[in-house]
């Protein structure tokens, strides 16, 4: 018996490969995008003008579900909208056009804490746009994703402790984190899948935890001593306002340090519960960011 097909975008980036690996073993992955690619977990690729509503009713034919991935993360990207709602509009129209009946989004734990950055604001607007026509899709919205093959946030700080005595760090009154590895984003995605999950949930690894915690694991996995100094709040508001007046980078780096002042609390147990999976353990999946 062949396997239902899945249409998934964003195959290409990060977060997407993984997925595409993942899920390949309940369904055939049709990649959705604007460029051929080849990766073994996928099965198929419909490439095209992703403006074309026709294109997407036509790559969506046959479908059983889609995974909506693919996004824009960089604040200052002019696409950003155009990609982040436009394009999942006409997406979420072409897959009612098509009837399929299993709809999936990949959104972000900043809409949880109502971040004010463009990004997150694209992400809010995509959201009411998923439940509007599919009130019973299911959304995701990750914490903080880290992995090997990526090369930012965590990986930064990584690089950080491997070179400086001394690593300044968000103090732990202002900013807690809960990353989640880019595996078991994929996994929860699966299962949500599989138990036919509908409604909005954060999607965590860890109970919330401070930079320098976690700074204090990487460390032992590294065999170096550090000294983690917490950056005074004021400081870190007033760099934020002082780079929200210069250039479009320099404006990109302020919305980021804004965000820093968030006290996440998703609740790790009720996550497990609810899709059946126990994440590993917070500090094994440190140990992809150091090997």
């Amino acid at each position: 018996m062949s396997k239902p097909i899945l249409a998934l975008t964003g195959a290409s980036g990060f977060l997407g490969r993984h997925l595409a690996r993942m899920l390949s073993s309940d369904f055939r992955i049709r990649a959705i995008s604007t460029h051929p690619m080849h990766f073994s977990s996928v099965s198929e690729v419909r490439a095209g003008d992703i403006r074309d509503p026709t294109f997407l009713q036509l790559a969506l034919k046959g479908c059983n579900a889609v995974v909506h991935c693919a996004a824009i993360t960089n604040t200052i990207d002019p696409d950003l909208m155009e990609v982040n709602v436009n394009y999942t509009h006409r997406l979420v129209m072409a897959a009612k056009k098509a009837r399929l009946k299993n709809f999936v989004y990949i959104s972000t734990e900043n809409v949880t804490y109502n971040c004010k950055d463009p990004y997150t604001r694209s992400k809010v607007e995509a959201e009411k746009i998923v439940l509007k026509y599919f009130p019973g899709a299911l959304i995701v919205r990750p914490s903080l994703i880290f992995g090997r093959e990526d090369k930012r946030y965590l990986a930064i700080f990584v690089k950080a402790i491997r070179k400086l005595p001394i690593v300044p760090v968000f103090p732990e009154s202002v900013c807690t984190l809960q990353p989640i590895h880019v595996e078991d984003v994929a996994k929860l995605v699966l299962q949500g899948l599989k138990l036919k999950k509908q409604g909005v949930y954060s999607l965590v690894g860890c109970e919330p935890c401070s930079f320098a915690k976690i700074g204090q694991v990487l460390e032992r996995y590294l065999g170096k001593r550090r000294l983690f100094l917490p950056i005074p709040a004021l400081m870190v508001k007033l760099s934020a306002f002082l780079l929200g007046l210069g250039s479009k980078n320099m404006r990109r780096l302020s919305f980021l340090l804004q965000n820093a002042f968030v006290l996440r609390h998703a609740n790790l147990k009720k996550l497990e519960a609810s899709f059946h999976y126990k994440l590993p353990p917070f500090e094994e999946r440190l140990k992809d960011l150091v090997l």
